[in-house]
């Protein structure tokens, strides 16, 4: 599966329409919340341990870049920008009634 347009919806929100029709609409904070770099993922490992802070611009998106023919990167108002999503990532992340179901 893949992409046919990637685009900013409203003021918080990742919107993204599939080759099979399919469009999927992604708070920035379930992007954040969900990143796929090592550093995101030793972190929520270790949630169950560490007080969850506030970090200013943590789920402010600044921008968006593809990476190859697979993926996207993120890059977040904080500077943060390691996280490699992938296209199948992005679908298993769908947040929709019929995603949801699977």
């Amino acid at each position: 599966m893949r992409p046919t347009r990637i685009h900013r919806s409203g003021d918080a929100e990742l919107t993204i329409t599939w080759d099979d029709g399919h469009i999927s609409v992604y708070p920035f904070q379930v992007l954040r919340d969900n990143c796929p770099c090592a550093t995101c993922n030793e972190y929520r490992d270790q949630s169950s341990t560490m007080l969850p802070l506030y970090e200013e611009g943590k789920y402010a998106l600044t921008g968006v870049k593809q990476v190859g023919q697979y993926a996207i990167q993120i890059t977040w108002q904080d500077g943060h920008d390691t996280g490699i999503y992938t296209f199948e990532i992005l679908r298993n992340l769908c947040q929709c009634k019929e995603c949801k179901k699977q």
